[in-house]
């Protein structure tokens, strides 16, 4: 679902509202981030008690070795297709990339330093830095410092609030003409980290995973209701994005969207443990297993159906629906080239052990 949503959040048509609600202070991002978190959590607990910690790390650091290559791969598709839109539709120009139109030879030499992510392409950076440093919380938690880690992560929230990342990298970024990524890393690691140690306690077999004393669901229910009725104008506060400032600060992930996640987090966590099958969808489940080829085609996606913003609202709203529909074609695509290199994989051993 969080795939869904980010496919029609790239979606920029003009004068056309956004279809994914606006859930209190939360959007499609946040649980695509910490999903991410609980599944490397699980992978790498389970990893670690098999198998010594050198293989852990290197597990890690070929994770975020791929997911560097992906970024490349996708930052400079995007350069090289905006230069290629451009020449029929000069208007054209990726989300925070004016760089590519000003110097499009400066912003590919910076891209390989991470100086500048063009549009969709920055969340890429972000998660590779989290796949190289979750082992290194994994082994932790398992050595009992699960407190520092946490600690640390407190205190790297708190220095983005602060805005120690924009001021760091802002002076180094513009001096190049670029433009700091739009998720704000040190903010957003609590969201990866929260994730972490929810796939690690899955992983111990504690149950519940998410506590769920009455209390507690209560107070999480009632402050989910609280900031969605806020964060749509409710109770005197500002509908707009951005209107109580610092606290609901999207890019370095404001105490109001840390508070917003953590009680949405206990909710579903309750309503999960009671049977919801219309939430059980098969097609979301396939895009939501290959969630990385889908979401580098949705970048794509997002900007081809730029190309029928001149056209009328009813064409316009078709043209998303097909384009969330077409996110099978990439699952699929992963599926079958998975499926043909394990058969690839079968044959060759089945070949050895008859030659043995």
């Amino acid at each position: 679902m969080a795939l869904v949503g980010m496919t029609v959040g790239h979606v920029h048509f003009s004068g056309l509202r956004r279809a994914f609600p606006k859930l209190g202070y939360l959007g499609p991002a946040e649980p695509f981030v910490l999903l991410a978190g609980l599944v490397a959590g699980m992978i790498y607990w389970r990893m670690a008690e098999q198998r010594p910690a050198a293989e852990v790390w290197g597990r890690g650091l070929r994770r975020a070795g791929f997911l560097y290559l992906v970024y490349l791969g996708l930052a400079f598709s995007i350069i090289a297709l905006t230069l290629a839109f451009r020449i029929w539709w000069p208007e054209f120009l990726p989300y925070r990339s004016a760089l590519i139109a000003e110097d499009p030879r400066l912003a590919a030499l910076l891209v390989p330093a991470l100086l500048f992510q063009p549009g969709y392409a920055d969340i890429l950076p972000m998660y590779l830095a989290f796949g190289a440093a979750a082992p290194a919380v994994v082994l932790a938690t398992r050595a009992g410092r699960l407190w520092l880690c946490a600690s640390v992560s407190v205190a790297v929230w708190v220095l983005a609030q602060l805005g120690a990342g924009d001021r760091l990298m802002g002076p180094l970024v513009e001096r190049f003409g670029s433009s700091l990524p739009y998720f704000d890393i040190l903010g957003w690691q609590i969201v990866f980290f929260g994730g972490l140690v929810l796939g690690m306690r899955r992983a111990m077999g504690c149950d519940p995973v998410v506590p769920r004393h009455p209390a507690l669901v209560g107070a999480s229910l009632a402050i989910v209701v609280l900031l969605l009725v806020t964060s749509h104008g409710g109770l005197g506060a500002p509908s707009r994005r951005g209107g109580l400032g610092w606290l609901e600060n999207r890019s370095a992930f404001g105490p109001l969207r840390v508070l917003n996640l953590a009680a949405a987090v206990v909710v579903l966590a309750r309503l999960s443990s009671l049977r919801t099958p219309w939430l059980e969808q098969r097609w979301l489940a396939l895009i939501g297993a290959h969630s990385l080829p889908v979401f580098v085609y949705s970048c794509f996606l997002g900007y081809a159906l730029w190309f029928v913003d001149d056209l009328p609202d009813p064409v316009r709203v078709v043209a998303v629906l097909l384009g969330i529909a077409s996110l099978t074609l990439p699952a699929l695509a992963q599926q079958r080239w998975r499926a043909a290199r394990a058969a690839s994989r079968a044959a060759r051993a089945g070949a050895s052990l008859s030659y043995s």
